[in-house]
């Protein structure tokens, strides 16, 4: 399966997660730190969900799923489920236009949330679309143990960038003072690794 990879603002989005067991709580903790408002509708929560919902960080709606749960929401999660379900919410999701995900089964997915590595200025994302959770976890983890100060790279280059919007014109001026200021601080870095 073949997927575009793009990053979605979901801040202040309001999404629905169906299912109130471990699948459930694993999808509502990755939203909430993007920022998601997040509505889990199922009868019963299991322990994590509930202290979710005692911090107020989540809503709940203690009820069985039915067709009209799903208005107001962009994106819909379903967690645990029988796949006869998930296949008839994924046709009412599809009928309102709301991206549909289901927990390890991404044959009926819109979208399939990757590994990420995130960083406070990036995100790098793995898919392996839904084939190999594990695999995606293992170079996450690679990933994550190489970029650790790229943060900081990213600031100071932000800093730049914005001088050279000021001062350049076009953006091939700008790329090309930008590259050359990197070529002399690689130039510098090598040197001081010599003198070492």
């Amino acid at each position: 399966m073949k997927t575009l990879p793009i990053n979605v603002v979901i801040e202040g989005l309001p999404v629905l997660v169906i299912g109130g067991d471990f699948e459930a709580y694993e999808k509502v903790e990755k939203l909430l730190a993007f920022g998601a408002e997040i509505t889990v509708l199922s009868p019963t929560l299991n322990a994590d969900l509930q202290t979710l919902l005692d911090d107020e960080k989540i809503e709940h709606r203690a009820e069985r799923y039915t067709a009209d749960n799903l208005e107001g929401y962009r994106l819909v999660f379903v967690a645990d489920l029988e796949e006869s379900v998930r296949e008839q919410i994924r046709e009412d999701s599809r009928e309102l236009g709301l991206l549909f995900n289901a927990v390890d089964m991404p044959h009926l997915c819109d979208f399939i949330m990757p590994a990420c590595v995130q960083g406070n200025n990036f995100t790098i994302a793995i898919c392996t679309g839904g084939k190999a959770a594990g695999l995606s976890r293992q170079l996450r983890e690679q990933l994550e143990a190489s970029v650790s100060q790229e943060d900081e790279i990213l600031d100071v280059l932000d800093s730049i960038r914005t001088i050279f919007k000021r001062k350049f014109n076009t953006f091939s001026e700008r790329r090309n003072h930008v590259w050359a200021i990197l070529k002399e601080l690689e130039a510098i870095e090598e040197k001081a690794g010599a003198e070492v």
